[in-house]
């Protein structure tokens, strides 16, 4: 089920579309950084090695990032719209350390998220526990909307 993004939601997307361009574009100048500093030492052999090596093992991982992490985060921004997704509920659980609450699901990709003591008193083993996700991103939004996230 879809539905639309309010306004903190895509200033959220928005804060993490900007760390990961930030990461992307440092890594990437950290890349060509290095025969940079070759080219003013005068060493055409070590730019050619060092700039075919930087790039096999590099350019391409830096390509895969940006089409992974960031296109996805702009496709999100561009249509604002995230999906609605049912998780089982399998098992909470209370820290009485930390005065943590948890609900823990049957799905590998959120195994957990951290609760509020109304919602773990309200969930029940069994229960659906719906969370609002980025739609191309697969940003979790619940954890935001709930806690200031670091």
């Amino acid at each position: 089920m879809e539905f639309e993004l309010n306004e903190l939601q895509i200033a959220y997307l928005e804060k993490i579309k900007k760390q990961r361009t930030s990461f992307f574009l440092k890594a990437l100048g950290g890349l060509f950084l290095i025969p940079l500093a070759t080219i003013l030492l005068g060493s055409l052999v070590g730019l050619l090695i060092y700039g075919s090596i930087a790039f096999v093992l590099g350019g391409i991982q830096m390509i895969i990032l940006y089409i992974k992490r960031i296109i996805p985060l702009r496709k999100d921004l561009k249509h604002q719209t995230g999906i609605k997704i049912k998780l089982q509920v399998i098992r909470k659980q209370f820290f009485p350390l930390t005065n943590e609450y948890y609900l823990f699901f049957n799905d590998t990709n959120i195994p957990n998220i951290k609760v509020d003591s109304v919602s773990y008193n309200h969930y029940k083993d069994g229960d659906y526990y719906t969370i609002g996700q980025s739609k191309h991103s697969k940003i979790i939004f619940e954890d935001y909307e709930r806690f200031d996230l670091v």
